[in-house]
Formats: C-alpha cells, sequence, structure tokens
C-alpha cells in the first residue's frame, strides 16, 4: 500500500498509469479495493491518464479524523494535500470538472458555481440519452478561498439528482 501524509492524517492511495491526472473516489463507506474502481482506473489509464485510487479519511487503510467543519470539507482538504503531495494539482488558473452520471436515463444536467445561476452542462458525446453519461467541464473560478460547484441531473421520469463539491483555490 502507498500512503501519503497530509496535516496528520495518512491516506492509502495508488496510482495507475501516466498522463492527464484523475482521480477515482468511492462513494459512500467504500474503499479503493471495492469491486469496479480498479477495473475503471485501469480503463482510464489504457486512454493514457494517470489515475488515483485513494481511501478517503475515515474509510478503508486511511486513518480516522474528525477536525474540520465538516467530514466533506475534511476530505475534500485532504484530497487536495494528496493531490499536491503527488504532483497532480492543476496549476492553471481554469479548473476542469469530470464527473460521470449513472441513471435508468439521463435527460438534462445543469451546473452552478458559487451559487450563481444554474447553466445546462452537455455530456462529452453531445447529447444526454443514455443510462452512463460523463461531463467534462471547464471552470473559471476566480477569486481565492472556498468554492462550491453544485451540479444537478434529471431523468426522463423528472427525478433529480444533486452533487455539491467545495473546493479551495
Amino acid at each position: 500500500m502507498a500512503s501519503a501524509t497530509v496535516d496528520g492524517v495518512t491516506l492509502a492511495h495508488e496510482i495507475i498509469g501516466e498522463g492527464r491526472p484523475w482521480v477515482i473516489t468511492p462513494g459512500g463507506r467504500f474503499t479503493k479495493d471495492e469491486p469496479g474502481v480498479r477495473e475503471l482506473a485501469h480503463t482510464l489509464a489504457a486512454e493514457g491518464n494517470r489515475v488515483l485510487i485513494w481511501d478517503r479519511p475515515n474509510c478503508g487503510e486511511s486513518d480516522v479524523c474528525f477536525t474540520g467543519d465538516s467530514e466533506s470539507a475534511m476530505q475534500a482538504d485532504a484530497l487536495a494535500g494528496l493531490l499536491r503531495q503527488l504532483d497532480m494539482a492543476r496549476r492553471a488558473k481554469e479548473s476542469r470538472l469530470g464527473i460521470e452520471i449513472i441513471d435508468f436515463r439521463i435527460k438534462r444536467a445543469d451546473l452552478s458555481v458559487d451559487g450563481g445561476p444554474w447553466h445546462e452542462v452537455f455530456p462529452d458525446d453531445g447529447i444526454a440519452d443514455s443510462r452512463l453519461e460523463r461531463y467534462s467541464v471547464n471552470l473559471a473560478v476566480t477569486g481565492d478561498g472556498e468554492h462550491t460547484i453544485s451540479m444537478r441531473a434529471f431523468d426522463n421520469s423528472s427525478n433529480v439528482g444533486n452533487i455539491s463539491v467545495t473546493v479551495r483555490k
């Protein structure tokens, strides 16, 4: 197991492949060893990507940690520190968000930055019509400090799924 220490917390991780940086973060309390995670990493690596799979704090082989305003904020800070240590952090003024959405049939997705207006985003293949859609969005986040990026996806039954992440610049 490879590990790195960020703010006193040991984080278990593995890097697969070389090229553009990608991160796979299993949801819930699942670990990097959950079936499908490593296979997805190898698939992305075969396309010329450097893929980080990791156990978030309080998951798998990483340390338990109860610092920060919330567990989500603490884990975001841990990932940012890990990316810097592994020289995988972007240094550009523009950031790129990559997300995959799985549902019965995705109809539409919207994105908001810092609580601003929602803007429709389109999947990489140009049309939202599949069970699995991949979105790659360039974001121009201005100003230092914390920024919240929110995405919502609608399926053909008008169900809505939401995700928000807070990043520090």
